[in-house]
């Protein structure tokens, strides 16, 4: 069903048109040059996941979904007055054969199964690997590889699946293969080659460092793939959209297709911006590197800008121009959080009884039984604390071995310890954010806006939690899909309709509400924040006893 915006574009507006694919799920939506969203629609898409670690989709289910989405919001708007599109999506490799075709990255050898996700973990020995060449690609992606990078899932491919390495045509991240199926365009985005793949940006025209691929055991993708890409900027247009595209959702041919984002990118743009003044464009780049952006989904990235380049370890980065052109990126990340969350809740019994009773969501369910324990006893969860590294730490321990812990159980099977491991990992989660944020600050960041995003800002519970363990206000924006708003900033800049990305950003994206932290509250959450660290250290402690 298209979910309707406040208003519909005026006559002489032009419209923009954004996708955004997300892990289980993709969204279209039509804005307007004012950054307000006239329609959306949703669909969902298929995860695979054969084996432990391995996560894969099919890049044909993805763009018949993409079609559909975009088809369904184009009827709230007139098709022909849609001046840009722009394409966000996760960080997963796709790959095709030389004639265009699904290539399979399965064991199964099944073509629709083309896409290896950016959860996939596979490659954890050839991302260790990569890291030890200690070439300058690694030193600017936080100074380890990670098996979510493109480079260690290519480089497994060549040395576990031979056959499908020597036949692969073409290697894309999902967003790039998106604008190609739109354009016909090989060109890539800076977003993509420099976070992903090891573009070094900031060296012009030599940003690919032969060296290091040779080093890596790629030199062939070097050669035959990466050396010959057109790399387009952000706000940058890719090309025009070609004619079966344009002809099957009835746009202009004149229609610009942007270069495409990596989907927490996207959510940065479209959030970054709020705080920006667009009367005050002498004050705009330096408001964005002192504003933060949390996006907040199935794992969490964290955002900040800078004006030099920050070098951190276990945060990736600094990357220069990936997000906003002229700036450094440096992005902190949590490997799980929505998906830890539903991990935790699921696995307990009273998980099913609670839902099917009531037809409730679950968060909703156990937001009302915290708050009514706490009205007893405001630390009810004082005992009970989770490390949240179920599927490792991304940021900023960089340890894709750790794993999660929970400190404190007991034999209760109730309402009340449900809700109390329900809290105790939401407020893990934001001992996380509390870990990256001072480890930026550590090295120069002055972060005085927090800005969160993302399918979990429904949650009032998170984001209070996160407000009282970062002792900051956390601020949300007017739009709550904020990677589909990334995205039609990303148009209109591509299509020229403001003469910069950040122009677009201070005209089309606005703050919203405030969540204010109580500091009443602060001496315990730093008790258990130092809890939170220790139990890491303990971890280590453990594995060196084992051996």
């Amino acid at each position: 069903m298209i979910a309707i915006g406040s208003r519909a574009a005026s006559g002489d507006d032009f419209l923009y048109l954004a996708v955004d694919v997300g892990s289980y799920s993709l969204r279209a939506g039509l804005f307007d040059g004012r950054g307000e969203r006239i329609a959306s629609a949703a669909r969902e898409i298929s995860v695979l996941n054969p084996q432990g670690g391995r996560y894969e989709q099919s890049s044909t289910e993805i763009w018949d979904k993409v079609l559909e989405a975009c088809d369904e919001v184009l009827e709230a708007g007139d098709r022909g007055r849609v001046a840009g599109l722009s394409f966000d999506a996760t960080c997963s490799l796709v790959l095709l054969d030389g004639e265009g075709r699904p290539l399979s990255v399965s064991s199964s050898g099944d073509p629709e199964r083309n896409v290896i996700m950016w959860m996939d973990h596979r490659a954890a020995q050839e991302a260790a690997s990569i890291t030890s060449t200690r070439g300058e690609p690694v030193r600017y992606l936080g100074g380890a590889v990670s098996p979510e990078h493109e480079l260690p899932k290519l480089l497994w491919l060549k040395e576990r699946m031979g056959g499908t390495y020597a036949e692969m045509g073409e290697a894309f991240d999902l967003a790039d293969f998106l604008a190609y199926m739109a354009t016909g365009s090989r060109a890539r985005s800076i977003c993509t080659m420099v976070c992903k793949w090891g573009y070094l940006a900031h060296e012009g025209a030599g940003g690919w460092d032969e060296g290091f691929f040779t080093a890596a055991g790629l030199k062939d993708l070097y050669a035959k793939h990466l050396s010959g890409y057109a790399i387009r900027q952000v706000g940058e247009a890719v090309g025009a959209v070609c004619p079966d595209f344009a002809a099957k959702l009835g746009l202009d041919p004149a229609c610009i297709v942007a270069a495409p984002l990596i989907d927490a990118h996207s959510g940065g743009i479209g959030s970054a911006g709020a705080a920006l003044d667009p009367a005050r464009e002498d004050e705009w780049r330096d408001v964005l590197t002192r504003t933060l952006v949390i996006i907040m989904g199935t794992s969490n990235c964290h955002m900040a800008l800078s004006a030099e380049p920050v070098f951190i370890d276990g945060v990736w980065g600094p990357y220069f121009g990936a997000m906003v052109p002229g700036l450094w990126l440096n992005e902190g990340g949590q490997n799980a959080t929505g998906s830890l969350l539903d991990h935790i809740l699921r696995e307990r019994s009273i998980y099913r009884e609670l839902t099917e009773e009531s037809g409730e969501a679950i968060f909703a369910i156990l937001n009302r039984e915290v708050a009514r324990l706490r009205e007893a006893d405001f630390w009810f969860n004082k005992n009970l604390n989770v490390l949240p590294y179920f599927y490792g730490n991304r940021s900023p321990r960089a340890d894709p071995d750790a794993w999660g812990m929970i400190d404190g159980l007991g034999l209760e099977d109730d309402i009340p310890s449900y809700a109390k491991l329900y809290l105790s990992t939401v407020q893990a989660l934001a001992f996380g954010t509390r870990h990256i944020i001072e480890e930026m600050e550590r090295h120069g960041y002055r972060i005085e806006y927090v800005v969160a995003t993302g399918g979990h800002i429904r949650n009032e519970l998170l984001l209070q939690e996160h407000a009282n363990v970062l002792e900051r206000p956390v601020y949300l924006t007017q739009e709550t899909e904020n990677m589909l708003l990334g995205g039609a900033v990303n148009a209109a800049a591509a299509a020229a309709r403001y003469p910069t990305v950040i122009a677009a950003m201070a005209n089309m994206t606005r703050m919203g509400r405030r969540i204010t932290p109580q500091p009443e509250r602060y001496d315990l959450y730093r008790r258990k924040y130092e809890v939170f660290k220790r139990m890491y250290d303990y971890q280590r402690e453990i594995k060196g006893i084992l051996g």
